[in-house]
């Protein structure tokens, strides 16, 4: 806070004083003070302003009227209420506004599609030609032909079964014969009849024959010799001559075989044998390479296949897999030891010890595995490949769900359209999709596009194009 001396009272009064104008006599605060210049300017202002000095056709600036298309507009006071439109649908007749749609151009040499017959035509839309304000001007048709009613030619084969069929380029058969030679089956790996016997020769020839030796004592079985009847003279009470007990060494062991007084018949009643067949005989003096080739080629899918139909579409479990010679058709009387080795290239797919198949995932789909089995007849080896293809399990809900999701574009739906932004046309909606399901469809405006059938109900020109949300459910038993 500040105080002022009495010297500095009387200084603040003396400046006040001076702002004021000294009073003059004859004069007063309410007197005009303005200049004669000021004041001269002014008379002339205000006697210009006065009706007086208007022009004899001057006229009050006053609105005295408003029209709107030749009607009158009431004006109250200083308001005129005028009514301007906001939008098409207020509008009605003006001039120079065409509000009709313009006729479009459209052929009129258009086939009816119901009265179409097989090498008929109809005509589709082709191209469609718009104004500025989108009003379609002209619809361009292209024709499309039918192909005709095909007629299945009539066949020139009697009814029969045949093991040769000719087929000509369209796929119908033309002949039918059944030839019996290896030329007319066409067969190139067959061995003739003539290369057949000189391959017999050559195994018999080669192999091991049957010998026969005259003893006083057996030897020991390691010293005895395969394929070979051992004849030791008996000792006979009646004193007959030439009698002779007959030997095998048959798996490391001595076999009694009968004697040259036994019969054939006799021998097979005793002991209750079957005679042997020319099969039986001619695997007796097979080689170990011949016999494990011939194995090898008996061992086909058909051994192994259990209830599966083809290498190409494994779904179910192997049958059991041999593992011994004997064990395959045809091979039960070898008395080789012949063993069959298999191996697996995925045992998590095929198990090659019990022929378990373990079908993977529809997601990781087929898997093709290598089953090998090796065929061992002594020091030889003879290997056999199947590629077997192991289906995947069928999809799950939600993997099928998945898949038609990933299928279901605009192209299934779009029929005549061309692009989401430019409906003109019907939608096909599908009702169903990959592995079984469903497909319900939704539309947040019906009116234009109806969810049931796809329906396309176009919006008035007036009222301008409509967007749609046209939403799809895929769903089977659970999953959506």
């Amino acid at each position: 806070m500040k105080f002022a001396i009495l010297e500095n009272l009387v200084r603040f009064w003396e400046n006040l004083q001076a702002k004021f104008v000294e009073k003059e006599d004859g004069k007063g605060l309410s007197t005009n003070d303005f200049t004669d210049v000021l004041k001269t300017e002014y008379d002339t202002a205000s006697d210009h302003s006065k009706a007086s000095h208007a022009p004899a056709n001057a006229q009050p600036n006053v609105i005295e009227g408003i029209t709107v298309n030749d009607e009158a507009v009431t004006v109250t006071g200083k308001v005129a209420d005028i009514t301007i439109p906001t939008k098409i649908g207020d509008l009605e007749d003006i001039e120079g506004l065409d509000m009709d749609h313009p006729e479009i151009d459209v052929d009129d040499d258009t086939e009816d599609s119901d009265d179409l017959d097989y090498g008929g035509t109809f005509d589709i839309v082709d191209d469609v030609t718009r104004d500025d304000l989108g009003h379609v001007l002209e619809i361009n048709t292209k024709k499309v032909t039918l192909p005709d009613k095909y007629e299945h030619p009539e066949s020139t084969i009697d009814p029969d079964t045949y093991t040769s069929v000719t087929v000509d380029e369209d796929g119908h058969g033309t002949a039918g014969t059944n030839p019996t030679t290896r030329d007319g089956l066409g067969l190139t790996d067959v061995p003739t009849i003539t290369e057949m016997n000189s391959i017999i020769t050559t195994t018999v020839t080669t192999s091991g024959k049957i010998q026969r030796k005259i003893v006083t004592v057996l030897p020991d079985p390691g010293d005895g010799e395969v394929n070979t009847i051992y004849f030791i003279l008996r000792d006979t009470p009646d004193g007959a001559d030439n009698i002779y007990d007959e030997w095998m060494l048959i798996n490391d062991e001595w076999e009694k075989m009968g004697d040259t007084m036994s019969s054939i018949e006799n021998l097979v009643v005793k002991s209750g044998m079957e005679e042997a067949t020319e099969d039986d005989i001619d695997l007796l003096v097979m080689n170990d390479s011949t016999l494990a080739t011939l194995i090898a080629n008996a061992l086909t899918f058909d051994v192994i296949a259990g209830d599966n139909l083809s290498e190409d579409a494994i779904i179910y479990d192997l049958a059991t897999l041999p593992v011994l010679g004997n064990q395959i058709d045809g091979f039960g009387g070898i008395h080789q030891e012949v063993f069959i080795d298999w191996q697996s290239t995925d045992i998590t797919v095929v198990d090659p010890v019990t022929g378990t198949v373990y079908r993977p995932s529809f997601t990781n789909g087929d898997e093709e595995v290598t089953l090998t089995a090796t065929v061992i007849c002594g020091e030889f080896s003879e290997e056999v490949v199947f590629v077997l293809t192991v289906k995947f399990t069928p999809p799950t809900d939600a993997e099928a769900v998945a898949v038609t999701k990933s299928e279901l574009t605009f192209d299934d739906i779009k029929l005549l359209n061309t692009a989401q932004d430019n409906i003109l046309t019907n939608l096909t909606l599908p009702s169903s999709g990959f592995g079984g399901t469903s497909i319900t469809w939704e539309s947040n405006k019906p009116g234009v596009i109806n969810p049931t059938n796809g329906v396309v109900t176009r919006p008035a020109w007036v009222d301008g194009d409509s967007d749609v949300t046209l939403t799809a459910t895929i769903s089977r038993d659970d999953d959506e």
